[in-house]
Parts: structure tokens; sequence; C-alpha cells
């Protein structure tokens, strides 16, 4: 059996979607996503995609959709589960009081963590338990 592994950045969505829903209307909203990861992609979106990407070879995608004001809670759902693998997401919208577009973008908020010792198996599981956590907060789960 053939594995390929990437390790990547994930990135807080929590700023983009509080964005997303002081906007007045948003516009366009793109996404970006790789290859399956077997036990995160959302089902809704992602695994369609990345059947596309796989069945024709490609290594990463970019999907989009565009109108005069898109449904936020969708694109929430998008920019959580773009988040969670590594991928990217923007969104171009006009805020409150504002004339001119503005584009947010998911990799503009990357997630922190720091350990100030690994050395021993309770520090270990600490910073483990710590990183668990917050992937759960960032797909939007309990």
């Amino acid at each position: 059996m053939d594995a390929e592994f990437e390790v990547a950045p994930i990135f807080d969505p929590n700023d983009l979607i509080a964005y997303l829903g002081r906007a007045r209307a948003v516009s366009k909203f793109w996404v970006t996503f790789k290859r399956p990861n077997p036990f995160d992609a959302d089902t809704d979106f992602q695994r369609p995609l990345q059947k596309i990407l796989v069945e024709s070879g490609g290594s990463k995608g970019k999907a989009q959709v565009e109108g005069d004001n898109l449904t936020v809670g969708a694109l929430e759902k998008m920019a959580r589960a773009a988040a969670a693998t590594g991928d990217d997401a923007a969104a171009t919208m006009i805020l409150p009081r504002e004339r001119a577009r503005v584009q947010k973008r998911l990799k503009e908020n990357p997630v922190m963590l720091s350990q100030e010792d690994l050395a021993n198996g309770e520090q270990q599981q600490t910073l483990l338990a710590r990183m668990r956590d917050e992937y759960r907060r960032i797909r939007g789960g309990p």
C-alpha cells in the first residue's frame, strides 16, 4: 500500500466567519482543495471536488461561487472545512457603512499553539490534547 503524507498549517476561520456575518452582502467566495484526506473531508462539497481531482490526475483545485448576496451559512461551512484541511478560502463582500468591496482571506489568520517544554510524556500529551481541542473548534464541533 502506498501512502503520501502532507503536513500543512491550518488557519483559524473565525475572523473570516465574523466578517461574513457582518457583511451587508457577499458577492464572491472561493475555496481551494487538495486530494482527499480520508477522515477530514466535508462530504457535501469537498469529497465530490476531490473525486474530480483524483480522477483527472490533479493535485490541487479551486472552486468559486459568485452572486449578489451569497448565503453566509453555507460559506461558513466551507470556510471551516477548508481551514481544517489546511486549504485556503476568501470572500469578497461589502461591509456595513462601506461602499467599496473588501476581501478577507482565510490564510491571513494561522492557528498558533505553543508549549514551553515537551521534555516528558505528560507535556507531550497536554500539547496533543490542546491541538485536538483547537482542531474541533475550527471544525465547529464540541
